[in-house]
């Protein structure tokens, strides 16, 4: 994919870098993530193809962890080059 400026790809989404929306979806995030994660990795352990992406449970125990931290990330510091240089 070629390289696009930030602004012209939230442009394109209508998004707004520190949009004031995003600090309700930050909220609500901080409610939900850890549900919404055990539930993710639930599924992804019941599937040997995605099981053989990770080297080890502590592995899977960071990409959880890497998760969190992006998604409140977005939601609570805004939509930046820092989160993109992340996703």
């Amino acid at each position: 994919m070629a390289y696009r400026p930030l602004s012209e790809r939230l442009d394109f989404f209508g998004i707004t870098p520190n949009d004031t929306a995003h600090k309700g979806v930050s909220r609500a995030i901080d409610r939900r993530i850890e549900r919404a994660l055990d539930e993710f990795y639930a599924e992804l352990k019941s599937r040997e193809e995605l099981m053989s992406m990770f080297s080890s449970p502590e592995a899977i125990d960071r990409a959880r962890g890497a998760q969190a931290k992006h998604w409140k990330g977005a939601f609570r510091d805004g939509i930046t080059e820092s989160f993109r240089n992340r996703a």
